[in-house]
């Protein structure tokens, strides 16, 4: 699996969702709401015999606004449905991927981020990625 291509198709499955600021790597600044596809801690190699497949697990990070604010409340509600359109699990899970084989939202982590000064809401949602080896 290409670590580059992957980022790249994630992001793009991401920039389906209306209003949504996606960068496919960590940028030095960013416009909220936002996507922010990062690097994986881990990426796996022959998970099974002769390079058949590899996993990694990158995540993607929301910031959506001021922490004190309703309006980042609801934003960031609707990327953490588990289904419809601002839903990042279905977005990303319905994707066809050149890539790699599977795309797995397993979980979501809720954090505050200060980027320039200012406290963002924040969500870290896990993936899991699995694919061909080469």
């Amino acid at each position: 699996m290409d670590l580059g291509s992957i980022m790249d198709e994630l992001a793009t499955r991401l920039d389906t969702i209306a209003g949504l600021r996606v960068y496919n790597h960590p940028p030095d600044s960013v416009s909220v709401p936002a996507a922010i596809v990062t690097y994986p801690g881990t990426l796996q190699f022959d998970k099974t015999y002769q390079r058949g497949m590899d996993q990694l697990d990158p995540s993607v990070v929301a910031l959506v606004g001021k922490v004190t604010t309703k309006s980042a409340r609801d934003t960031m509600a609707a990327y953490c449905r588990g289904s419809g359109a601002s839903s990042f699990k279905e977005v990303l899970e319905a994707g066809t991927y050149t890539s790699c084989d599977t795309v797995r939202v397993v979980s979501v982590d809720f954090d505050m981020v200060t980027m320039s000064g200012v406290e963002y809401l924040a969500a870290t949602f896990a993936l899991d990625i699995t694919g061909q080896g080469d």
